[in-house]
């Protein structure tokens, strides 16, 4: 009897330092050529394979020039080395698909197609096609889970891009791929030549959470993400620029902090501050000086978090009311009403069927 409760007892340890300790490894980005029925292969003549190993070695190159030396994500390839490249063909037409939900449309087919797997991201290039959503967007992203992290180790995406040229559609590839692994839009500095606007460059505080994201950290500690304790919301600052504030906590440690919201400008959903933190249990949300111009008056802001061991969630959404201005007589050009339509988002929303132009 000893005997065998000692056997369990092992075998339960065993269990938990596998669920525990993940390697990035098991998480790789797969790519896939989504072929409407109208469509032509032309999968070889783009190249796929040179596209894909390019925007790996960018990633690479651009987490080692910040000090996180040896990250970059996985690519499914085979035995030499080669990208596979999956050739899906489609049940409908290119009009068909671009409808103003073609990822869930798209995501589903794969799905029923077997392409599920809950611990890829799935880079999908939709063949013969120059727009999707109603003729809104050039490329789609969404990841799950979209609160947190139920006691597995699902961590997925899906996103898919037009067919264009290969200098193109590398472009779009590498910058949904981008929001795949929880980054958004520019507005804090000028965007030229980053990721997250047309180019090649990360931000610090996007390799920073890069570093620890499943898809680039060695030995993912698998575990529930941050939580917020309370959000205060949005005040004035001296200056009439706007303050965000809330308190966070989580049992392994605080690694960094993001907030998001749709805003005026034409980049629509948009980082509009981050904190840094090094492991401490509790702790502030602090998001200063933000332009009220990249608010609207009633709005919502995504707090996303993350521990010390790469575990992140998205709290969705806080909402906050922005206070007048100081200066009662200046025109800041803030939007009153309308939300502006979100054309590209970090992850989507919460609910995939609201689209993500």
């Amino acid at each position: 009897m000893f005997v065998l409760n000692r056997l369990v007892f092992l075998i339960f340890i065993l269990m938990v330092s596998v669920f525990n300790n993940i390697s990035n490894a098991d998480y790789k980005v797969e790519t896939v050529y989504f072929m409407p029925t109208d469509s032509e292969d032309k999968s070889d003549e783009l190249d796929l394979n040179g596209i894909m190993k390019s925007i790996q070695s960018t990633y690479e190159f651009e987490m080692n020039r910040h000090g996180f030396h040896g990250k970059t994500f996985q690519l499914e390839t085979d035995k030499n080395g080669k990208v596979v490249v999956h050739k899906v063909r489609g049940d409908k037409n290119k009009l068909f698909y671009n409808t103003v939900d073609t990822l869930s449309i798209v995501q589903d087919e794969l799905e029923i197609k077997g392409y599920d797997n809950r611990q890829s991201i799935y880079a999908i290039v939709m063949a013969g096609m120059d727009s999707l959503n109603g003729g809104t967007a050039a490329g789609l992203a969404v990841a799950y889970p979209f609160g947190a992290w139920f006691n597995n180790s699902e961590y997925y995406g899906y996103y898919v891009v037009v067919d264009g040229t290969k200098q193109e559609t590398e472009r779009i590839l590498r910058h949904e791929l981008a929001h795949t692994f929880g980054l958004s839009h520019i507005v804090l500095h000028d965007s030229n030549g980053f990721i997250m606007a047309n180019g090649t460059k990360l931000a610090f505080n996007e390799a920073r959470w890069l570093s620890r994201n499943q898809y680039f950290s060695r030995k993912w500690m698998h575990n529930f993400g941050p939580e917020i304790v309370k959000f205060h919301g949005a005040e004035n600052q001296n200056d009439g620029k706007i303050r965000v504030t809330a308190d966070i906590s989580d049992p392994d440690g605080l690694f960094q902090a993001y907030g998001f919201v749709t805003t005026p400008r034409p980049e629509g959903f948009a980082t509009v501050g981050f904190n840094f933190y090094d492991g401490n249990v509790h702790e502030k949300i602090v998001f200063d000086d933000i332009d009220r111009n990249l608010l609207t008056k009633s709005n919502e802001i995504w707090i996303q978090l993350m521990d010390i061991h790469g575990n992140w969630r998205y709290h969705h959404p806080s909402i906050y009311e922005l206070p007048d201005a100081i200066n009662k007589n200046e025109d800041l050009g803030v939007v009153e009403d309308n939300t502006p339509v979100i054309t590209d988002c970090p992850g989507c929303e919460p609910d995939i069927n609201e689209g993500c132009a």
